[in-house]
């Protein structure tokens, strides 16, 4: 609330104003760039104006204009065909939230410039598994979720799709593209 009074005492009526403070970082997604190879994080959110986004082989770092910051924190390694990305953590403004068992698995095969195999798989804390094995010869990606203990629901979608991971309020969550 303010007011202002004149020189010769008058009051102005009494006003109020509102302001909102922004302490909503934005979020950091990862997906796999077949023609690239390799992983690849960008950041989330509504607006993505002046925002910096940096990645080194440890980590990402997304900033937006208000100042907050959002890192995520993960180990790779490749063997063979195989690429292995694990989530250890994300931090909000410098308040960390491990990111327990979790990985990212994805198969990549190729001969002379051809796709042969392209599996991703998403296993979270030992209790859920996501599998997508892309069928060339079909043109097909055979979708297997599973949450252990459980059945398996398997579905068949026409086309490659991906598997996309996203940090969303200390969590890892997925959606497929």
């Amino acid at each position: 609330m303010y007011y202002s009074v004149d020189r010769a005492g008058n009051n102005e009526e009494v006003k109020d104003v509102s302001f909102g403070i922004d302490m909503t970082g934005l979020e950091i997604s990862v997906v796999f760039d077949i023609d690239g190879e390799k992983f690849t994080f960008a950041p989330v959110g509504d607006n993505l104006e002046n925002v910096s986004f940096s990645c080194d082989l440890v980590s990402c770092t997304v900033a937006d204009r208000a100042g907050n910051t959002t890192k995520l924190e993960f180990t790779f390694e490749q063997k063979g065909r195989k690429q292995f990305l694990n989530f250890n953590s994300v931090s909000y403004n410098g308040m960390e939230n491990a990111i327990p068992d979790n990985q990212f698995t994805v198969k990549l095969w190729e001969k002379n410039d051809e796709l042969k195999d392209f599996d991703q798989i998403f296993l979270i804390k030992k209790e859920e598994k996501l599998k997508i094995d892309y069928k060339l010869k079909r043109d097909k990606s055979v979708i297997v979720h599973k949450l252990i203990p459980g059945k398996p629901t398997r579905e068949t979608i026409s086309g490659k799709r991906f598997l996309q991971i996203f940090t969303d309020k200390g969590k890892i969550e997925y959606i497929i593209l």
